[in-house]
This record gives structure tokens, sequence and C-alpha cells, in this order.
């Protein structure tokens, strides 16, 4: 549910800055489509385990992690809430969602709710959307 939801704030954000993302492609002469600025947006890592603390969806920044952690109506056993303490201790950014909330807010509860200078406008300052391949491959395959 999540993963659905944050792929659909991707998809709102490019639509609702339509015009100025596709000044960015026409930018690159066409290459690219406005969609391909998706590309640049954070990439989610589901189930991860920060050192011996597993959380349900993790996001690196390239200066911190962002940790998600999915609430039900439950409330957190005391071990869970000192493993979460411990990773605010070590300045990871914990972002409680509950699951309720998400089943009927979707995306819109993650514009809310996630670090909007991460999450809002992943597309300012990039000048071509990112890539699945790291820059060495892509000069391995131009010089090829």
């Amino acid at each position: 549910m999540f993963l659905d939801a944050y792929f659909a704030s991707i998809a709102a954000a490019i639509a609702g800055h339509a015009d100025e993302i596709a000044s960015l492609a026409a930018r690159a002469g066409g290459i690219f489509a406005p969609g391909d600025w998706s590309f640049s947006a954070l990439r989610p890592l589901p189930q991860a385990h920060l050192g011996p603390v597993r959380v349900d969806v993790a996001f690196w920044t390239g200066a911190r992690i962002i940790a998600i952690e999915l609430l039900g109506s439950a409330s957190p056993r005391r071990q869970r809430k000192d493993e979460l303490a411990q990773l605010e201790a070590q300045g990871v950014v914990l972002v409680p969602v509950q699951a309720a909330d998400l089943s009927r807010e979707g995306e819109r509860l993650l514009v809310r709710l996630l670090p909007p200078e991460f999450f809002l406008r992943f597309w300012d300052g990039v000048v071509f959307p990112a890539s699945p391949f790291g820059a060495e491959t892509l000069n391995e395959i131009v010089s090829a």
C-alpha cells in the first residue's frame, strides 16, 4: 500500500508540474519525456535493515536515512519503541504512517508526511533525469 501511494505521489507531482517538467525535457532536445524525471525521485527500499533494526521502508537522501514505520491499530511494543528511538538518536528521520490513513488518503497523506525537501520537487536542480545506469556504465556504453 505504501509503495503504491508513493509511486502515485511521484506521478501526481509530475502531472501537477507538467509544464515546468516539459520545459526541462525540451531543453534536452526532446530526448526525454516528462515522466522520465520520475527516476530522479528517491528510491524506496522496502523491508530495510538499518543495523539490527528492520523498518518497513527506507530512503537514502545522500546525506541521511528516512525510515517509514507503518502503524496498525495496536500500540507498538516497548521493544519496538526502543528500537525506533535508537534509530532517531543515530540521526535517522523516522516518519510514522498510520496504515488506515494511508488506505484512506493514499498519496495525499504522503505529500503531507514526507519531508518536502526530498519528496515534493525531486526534479529541482536536475538537468537530465536520473538513469538506472550509473555514470561509469554510461561512459562504457558511449565509448563502445
